[in-house]
Order: C-alpha cells, then sequence, then structure tokens
C-alpha cells in the first residue's frame, strides 16, 4: 500500500474504520476496492494500527485530527476550549467548525453578533485557524515519520516544508 502523503493516509484510515465494519455486516463485502487482495477485514486491521499512532499523539493535536477528517462535535468543542475565548464558547466552536468544513459563519456576521467591526472578527478567525492549524501540521508531521514507508512523499521532513514555514 502507498499513499501520496499523509492526509492521503489518514483519509483513508479513518474512512476504513467508520465504513469497514457496515460493509462486511450489511453486505458481506470480503475484498475492497484499490487495494487487490487485501480483505476489508485487512484493511481494517491496517486502518487501526495508522489510528493507533493518532490515539498516541497529545490530547490537542488528535482532536484537531479528529475535527478535520470526521468532523465531529465533541472533538470541535474541545477544541473551542483551548482557544482565548474572546468572542464566546460558542463562536469558537462556530470557528472550529469553519476551519473543519469551510462551512460556518462570515466574518461580517460575527462582527454584527458581537456588535465589532468584520476586520476584528477577521483578525479573531486568523488567530483561531492559525492556533488549529499549527496543531494539525504538528499532528501531520508526528505522523508522517512514523508511516515514511507507506507514503510517496514527504511534505512535512523535507527542506522545502522547513523553509516554507
Amino acid at each position: 500500500m502507498q499513499f501520496k502523503n499523509i492526509k492521503a493516509l489518514l483519509a483513508w484510515a479513518f474512512q476504513i474504520e467508520c465504513s469497514a465494519g457496515i460493509k462486511i455486516a450489511t453486505y458481506g463485502e470480503q475484498t475492497g476496492a484499490g487495494f487487490g487482495a487485501m480483505s476489508m477485514e485487512d484493511q481494517r486491521y491496517q486502518a487501526a494500527m495508522v489510528l493507533a499512532k493518532v490515539g498516541r499523539l497529545c490530547v490537542e493535536e488528535r482532536a484537531a485530527l479528529w475535527a478535520l477528517h470526521l468532523q465531529r462535535d465533541t472533538e470541535m468543542i474541545y477544541l473551542a476550549t483551548k482557544l482565548p475565548s474572546k468572542f464566546g464558547r460558542s463562536t469558537d466552536v462556530e470557528l472550529v467548525r469553519k476551519w473543519a468544513t469551510s462551512e460556518g459563519p462570515s466574518c461580517r456576521e460575527l462582527g454584527k453578533r458581537h456588535l465589532v467591526g468584520h476586520v476584528t472578527a477577521y483578525r479573531y478567525e486568523i488567530e483561531v485557524f492559525k492556533r488549529l492549524n499549527m496543531l494539525m501540521h504538528a499532528a501531520y508531521e508526528r505522523l508522517e515519520t512514523q508511516h515514511k514507508c507507506l507514503l510517496e512523499r514527504c511534505m512535512y521532513g523535507s527542506e522545502e516544508y522547513c523553509e516554507a514555514v
């Protein structure tokens, strides 16, 4: 199994973990598409090994990946508790949701709601997104070093990435 990058590997692992049991129980599928002789059970075990390493990350990094890939409210609420809460916890949850799903209130809406200018709301959104992106990139970097043999190219371990950051 080769994956283009760490994001593709994690997306696959989360998808397999969430859907393999359902496919086996519902449809009786024995082989998965795209991996030749690997059965759904084999793919599920491989995904579980990848997700076990996700489980060993620090809590904030793990929550960022879960929020990004599964978009569950529990992780979004947890991440919101780690933010400055300049405009309240519910606004932070909305911003985390916007970061994870690209769907959420505009800066103008946030500004109107909190009686501040849209530029102020935009600055706060950027601050929140920077914090969340730092958690995401730190998690991807740690996982990439552990899964180099499964990846076609490394983004975080290369000199090009270090220069860009």
